[in-house]
């Protein structure tokens, strides 16, 4: 009965972190295609997260217009990061300029954001881990079915 249960810690695992590695690089693909314009800041910070994870994150208020239309956004991130060392998250704010680029879905400028989280070297590293800790509880799956299966 133990091995059901690590079978199943396996598939967890693994088809956890591909998904979440699946999503940074969906999101990032999807973002990259969007046109880019100049937007003001309004307000700069670093606060506290609150969401997932512990630390502190970028609070910038921008503002741009497409057209004569303006919009306003506090989003940073178009993917679910948020939680980051201090130090790191005041190293973003110092990086800004006067007038950053922000991205923004065509379809509606609402749906914007500032940054675009690379596919870097630990995206990759959870892709590769997802995928083996899943190849794992796959091949533990299908032992345990011919191991029931054998007379």
């Amino acid at each position: 009965m133990s091995d059901i249960w690590l079978t199943v810690w396996f598939l967890a695992m693994g088809g956890g972190l591909l998904f979440f590695s699946i999503g940074v690089w969906r999101a990032n693909s999807i973002v990259n295609k969007w046109p880019e314009t100049s937007a003001a800041i309004i307000e700069k910070k670093l606060v506290r997260s609150t969401g997932r994870g512990r630390g502190f994150r970028p609070y910038i208020d921008y503002e741009f217009k497409i057209g004569a239309v303006p919009y306003r956004s506090t989003k940073v991130y178009k993917t679910f990061l948020e939680a980051m060392a201090k130090t790191q998250a005041q190293k973003k704010l110092d990086q800004l300029t006067s007038n950053p680029k922000v991205k923004y879905n065509p379809n509606d400028p609402n749906d914007c954001c500032m940054t675009v989280v690379r596919f870097g070297a630990l995206q990759w590293f959870f892709l590769i881990l997802g995928s083996v800790l899943f190849g794992f509880g796959l091949l533990a799956l299908l032992a345990e079915i011919i191991n029931r299966l054998a007379p």
